[in-house]
């Protein structure tokens, strides 16, 4: 027989992280820690430059990889979110839509964060031995 007077209490329910979150930042973690150990394994982490070449240093020869790699899954995943909206979603502006706008953007700004850092670790500091000629544009040799 059941017993309609009882009444059953609910259990709580524990908070579970987001899957797919966990999910992208392990990989993107992984494939960070892929280089690293690629590098440091295959002994091309920091070679110092031959004689008369400028030395990147450490942090140009492993900040690089590190860097173009952010850029490009970024940009990746970017491009791969804003296809799929368009093309899976062409004519809804629900939920679904809208998230995939908002994962776009969060991703956008990494691809930003990473192409900064890029762009920053390839262009040269100035060069102590050059100066600008305050007559014309050009640089001169001293």
């Amino acid at each position: 027989m059941v017993q309609l007077g009882t009444r059953i209490e609910p259990r709580p329910v524990p908070p579970r992280a987001p899957a797919t979150r966990v999910l992208i930042t392990g990989t993107f973690l992984a494939g960070l820690l892929a280089i690293l150990v690629g590098r440091w394994w295959t002994g091309t982490g920091y070679v110092a430059a031959p004689a008369g070449l400028p030395d990147p240093g450490w942090v140009t020869a492993v900040g690089l990889p590190v860097a173009q790699y952010t850029h490009e899954i970024a940009g990746i995943t970017v491009v791969g979110l804003l296809f799929l909206r368009c093309a899976a979603l062409p004519a809804s502006t629900g939920p679904g839509g809208a998230h995939l706008l908002e994962m776009a953007a969060r991703w956008a700004w990494i691809w930003v964060a990473g192409t900064v850092a890029w762009i920053t670790l390839t262009v040269p500091p100035p060069d102590p031995w050059m100066r600008r000629d305050k007559n014309s544009s050009q640089r001169v040799f001293e």
